[in-house]
This record gives C-alpha cells, sequence and structure tokens, in this order.
C-alpha cells in the first residue's frame, strides 16, 4: 500500500481543483473563452494552474516508487509537507504578481529540491538493489 503518497494526493487534488476554478472563474469575469486574452492576471491563473499540473504528477510518481521500496515514512512525509508548501508558495506567488516574487521562488527551489532529492534516493535505490 502506498499510504503516505494517497495522502499527499488527495491534499494535491484539492489544490488542484481550487487553481481549476480559479482559472474558471477568471476566465468568466474576463469573457475569456480560450487562450490568456492578452491579460496579465488570465495568463497568470492558468500559469499558477499549469505549472502545478506539470510538476506534481511526477513528484507522487516518484512518492509511489520510494514508498514501496522502503524509504523512511517520516522521509516521504518531510518531502511531501515540503512539496505542499512549496506548491502553494509558487502558486501564491504566480497569482500576486507575473513578476518573480519571493513566494515564487521559494515554492520553485522547494519543489525542485524535493524532485532533486525524490530521484537521487529512488537513483540509489536502484543501485542498492542492482549491486
Amino acid at each position: 500500500m502506498v499510504l503516505i503518497t494517497a495522502l499527499y494526493a488527495s491534499i494535491f487534488v484539492m489544490i488542484f481543483l481550487l487553481l481549476s476554478i480559479h482559472v474558471v472563474s477568471k476566465r468568466t469575469e474576463l469573457g475569456i473563452s480560450l487562450g490568456d486574452g492578452k491579460k496579465d492576471d488570465m495568463m497568470q491563473a492558468i500559469r499558477a494552474h499549469g505549472n502545478f499540473a506539470e510538476y506534481v504528477p511526477l513528484a507522487l510518481s516518484l512518492f509511489v516508487m520510494l514508498e514501496l521500496n522502503g524509504t523512511s515514512d517520516i522521509l516521504i512525509h518531510i518531502m511531501g509537507g515540503t512539496l505542499v508548501l512549496g506548491r502553494v508558495l509558487h502558486a501564491w506567488g504566480v497569482l500576486s504578481s507575473a513578476k518573480p516574487v519571493k513566494p515564487r521562488v521559494i515554492g520553485t527551489a522547494m519543489t525542485w529540491i524535493v524532485l532533486g532529492l525524490s530521484g537521487s534516493l529512488l537513483l540509489l535505490n536502484v543501485f542498492h538493489f542492482v549491486f
């Protein structure tokens, strides 16, 4: 079972739905059916949602593999919590300004650190098993 990953997946689904609702609300408010209508706030909503959709599935895939390979529950929780915070900070930063602001930069760094650590741990698991 991958209960830890399931926990974080359920949290990420809620955040994804909030970002989706925000995009639809912004489209309705601005009367934009497709694209961003060359409106910064529409583009920001689309990119906050899109960036989330680009990074989270990869991280969850890594978490599943780590969990199945017996990685410490605490470590997966640390990475999961860090990713939740990072993705929330990133979305908040993107939605608050079209320019790179601190929450966005910090959120990006947290996401990359989690991905890098997860990938490295998985690679170590593979090498340990093979050799």
